[in-house]
């Protein structure tokens, strides 16, 4: 699939660029599916461009919270079937003349590099992300889905490592082969660290499926050039749009990544020009204009809506009501 500037997700188009209004997408958080579905229908009612499905927030979908746990259990019960019973006594080789065992082995063994993930723990964390999707198809109704599976090292609940992350994501496309072309998620979103975007992506875009690629730090805001070479990085696997979403600790940080968004969207001969939409938000109080500000071309924003309880749960520091999201955006609008 070739990556444009511009996406057509249900109808919306999301782009980059100066004067054009991002998207607003609001997340899902559950915690229970069937809260999911409500905030669902309240988020198409406000006028959202785009839901986000946040399955590692849903209860349903606990074999993500639990995934590491249930590997390592699972490692540990193959490592004791396949460990060799005690010699009998005055035994000193083995059959076909094998004596001790190599470093490579014993570096295994011990643990020192982590087990691939176990195909029936993969299994049963993907047939909970797909049941929950199932779920949400006749809410959404047509507006475009994205479906995260946030990791607890970016922020989310689930407890995957690298492997175990790709494995899972990949799983959950295997069988969305199987689904008709429009009950498929609009969109899959792959952590950059996670060392897996260019296999997903493939994956995806065969699928139809396209690509948001994030990276999140909630501690600092790196450099700018560390921020480009992530977006880079990005585009370069497979992206079709690049997410940054970074901590400030001080004004100038702020307007740094307000920087890095306007030079990644800017037109040729202006910037450094990605070629895909770019999504970059600071987080926390100090970091709302970021999300509010459509001049500096970020292509997708973050924004809450308010359950039947009167209850809105943001799934990052800093998201804005989508009404205030909406006015701002056309006050600021260039």
């Amino acid at each position: 699939m070739s990556r444009e500037s511009s996406l057509t997700w249900g109808g919306r188009t999301v782009t980059s660029g100066p004067g054009e209004l991002p998207a607003v997408a609001v997340s899902l958080t559950g915690p229970t599916a069937a809260r999911a579905r409500v905030q669902a229908r309240h988020a198409i009612d406000a006028g959202a461009d785009v839901l986000e499905l946040r399955v590692d927030l849903l209860e349903e979908a606990d074999a993500l919270v639990g995934f590491a746990e249930a590997s390592a259990a699972a490692a540990s019960v193959s490592a004791s079937i396949l460990s060799p019973r005690p010699a009998p006594a005055g035994w000193r080789g083995t059959v076909g003349g094998g004596t001790e065992p190599d470093d490579e082995s014993v570096t295994e063994a011990s643990g020192e590099q982590a087990p691939a993930p176990d195909p029936m723990v993969v299994a049963t964390a993907a047939a909970q992300v797909l049941e929950c999707l199932r779920r949400m198809a006749d809410v959404v109704d047509g507006a475009p889905l994205l479906l995260t599976c946030r990791t607890a090292a970016e922020g989310g609940r689930a407890h995957l490592d690298d492997a175990g992350y790709s494995a899972l994501l990949r799983a959950v496309l295997d069988e969305l082969a199987g689904w008709a072309p429009e009950r498929r998620p609009r969109a899959i979103d792959v952590e950059v660290q996670r060392g897996c975007l260019p296999q997903v992506a493939e994956q995806a875009h065969a699928l139809g499926v396209d690509v948001v690629a994030s990276f999140h730090d909630f501690e600092a805001t790196p450099a700018d050039a560390v921020l480009e070479e992530v977006l880079d990085r990005m585009v370069s696997e497979g992206a079709d749009l690049a997410k940054i979403a970074v901590w400030p600790t001080s004004a100038d940080d702020v307007a740094r990544l307000l920087g890095v968004c306007a030079r990644a969207t800017a037109g040729p001969g202006e910037g450094t020009g990605l070629g895909v939409p770019v999504a970059a938000m600071s987080m926390g109080a100090l970091g709302a204009v970021s999300r509010v500000s459509p001049v500096f071309g970020t292509a997708l924003t973050f924004a809450v809506v308010p359950d039947e309880l009167g209850e809105s749960q943001a799934s990052a520091p800093g998201q804005l009501p989508i009404q205030d999201v909406r006015r701002c955006l056309e006050l600021l609008r260039a």
